[in-house]
């Protein structure tokens, strides 16, 4: 995820998609037609803590989103967000 530190902090503030994991963590998933590795889908893994910050687990760039949506509770899902 190095050079895409921008696309991280706009995926949680702005996400196509946020799921719930099983042990309170937050997944939030956006579109990029453009990356510095083509169209794909940002995934950042995060908990939001008791001072009403932001804690980053884990982030990823993935070409499909289908296998995070299996493993999460779907918290939402727009339109634009297609298997």
């Amino acid at each position: 995820m190095a050079g895409n530190i921008e696309k991280i902090m706009e995926t949680v503030n702005s996400p196509d998609c946020i799921v719930k994991g099983s042990k309170g963590e937050l997944v939030a998933i956006k579109y990029y037609t453009t990356t510095n590795l083509g169209e794909k889908y940002c995934v950042v893994v995060y908990k939001e803590n008791k001072g009403g910050f932001i804690d980053i687990i884990d982030s990823i760039i993935r070409y499909r989103q289908d296998g995070i949506l299996v493993r999460f509770f779907i918290l939402c899902v727009p339109s634009q967000m297609t298997s």
